[in-house]
């Protein structure tokens, strides 16, 4: 599976109750996007971010 990752600098996720999973130096994570914009909007340039699936979660934690 390739996953596509999107640079919050380019693109920030919803503002919204939808699963995330982010990505920084540590290993990725799953969070809403109403969670993610209030605990780490403004280091938008740390991040990358994924629409939440089970296919990609599980890919991320082979």
């Amino acid at each position: 599976m390739n996953i596509n990752w999107i640079k919050c600098s380019e693109r920030m996720p919803k503002r919204n109750e939808d699963l995330i999973i982010i990505k920084d130096h540590r290993k990725p994570r799953k969070i809403s996007g109403v969670l993610f914009h209030s605990h780490y909007g403004q280091m938008n340039d740390k991040f990358s971010w994924i629409p939440y699936t089970d296919e990609a979660w599980q890919e991320l934690n082979k």
